[in-house]
């Protein structure tokens, strides 16, 4: 969707907290994603607004599942950078599903 690929992961403070929670470090979180071929950095963020705002993207993406569900502070700051939000086809990888469904849990 663009030239260069930035990947935000959320710190560990910032991590819905539960049992076990998060499953994997951010350090370690950063490293996997880092990791992909098609990613040039990754940033450890506080969420989405702390992603918008130091990374201040051409493209905002987010995965299809978000499609519909964008928070107003988000998109209202997308739209007063020029900041276009697209959603993306691939499938989601979520720590805590794979370890549900491997362990039967839904």
């Amino acid at each position: 969707m663009g030239n260069i690929l930035v990947v935000s992961v959320t710190q560990n403070a910032w991590v819905n907290k539960g049992p076990g929670r998060p499953v994997f470090d951010e350090l370690e979180r950063a490293a996997i994603v880092k990791e992909m071929r098609c990613v040039d950095r990754v940033v450890l963020v506080t969420g989405a607004m702390d992603a918008l705002e130091s990374v201040k993207p051409d493209i905002f993406v987010k995965g299809q599942d978000y499609a519909g569900k964008i928070e107003a502070q988000h998109a209202d700051y997308c739209k007063a950078h020029g900041i276009q939000i697209r959603f993306t086809n691939e499938p989601m990888y979520s720590a805590t599903k794979i370890i549900n469904d491997r362990l039967g849990k839904s």
